[in-house]
């Protein structure tokens, strides 16, 4: 059992080094950690603190994107990487070579990945513009329903409220609609 502990405690040493390299290259890349986790699309900037103090690791699948971000060859980072999160397969794979990986192949070029991030972004910005058309168009779908066959309305009705995103839309009783848009603060 003590053989486990000191292994353990040697991997949680190596993750806070590998941690205060990460934080180092966020830094020289004049990044804070909330911009640097929008920048890789990660929801939580936390996820960034966590990883820099040698609590998590990064996922395989994120290295090149990473990478990228920090503005650091793909192979180099890499190699770097695996030294701090996996010293063995590191010592096996670079002991007397010049450190350098294999070249990527063509499908992991940054261009392809440039390409992915943007195709992300646009399927997002589609989705919820998307979504907000059809909140409102239901609502005015359900306003003129209502006007046509001529159901009862309420001596004071409320107006109807749609919310998508941060956008609020009302229409109001003559069939005006109007949308105000609201600052996302709990970030």
């Amino acid at each position: 059992m003590a053989g486990n502990k000191s292994l353990n405690d040697e991997a949680l040493e190596l993750r806070r080094r590998g941690g205060r390299w990460l934080k180092s290259l966020r830094e020289s890349a004049g990044l804070s950690q909330r911009d640097f986790a929008r920048l890789i699309d990660i929801e939580y900037y936390t996820f960034i603190s966590q990883i820099e103090i040698g609590r998590g690791r990064i996922p395989t699948e994120k290295y090149a994107v990473w990478a990228k971000a920090l503005n650091v060859d793909v192979n180099e980072f890499i190699v770097q990487v695996l030294q701090f999160y996996e010293p063995l397969i590191h010592k096996h794979l670079f002991s007397g070579s010049t450190g350098r990986a294999p070249a990527p192949s063509p499908a992991e070029t940054d261009t392809d990945q440039d390409k992915y991030l943007a195709l992300k972004r646009e399927i997002r910005e589609l989705q919820r513009l998307l979504g907000k058309k059809t909140l409102e168009n239901e609502l005015l779908r359900e306003k003129l329903t209502q006007r046509n066959i001529g159901l009862p309305q309420m001596v004071s009705p409320a107006p109807a409220l749609a919310v998508a995103d941060n956008d609020v839309t009302k229409i109001s009783d003559n069939g005006q609609a109007s949308t105000q848009r609201f600052e996302d603060t709990s970030v």
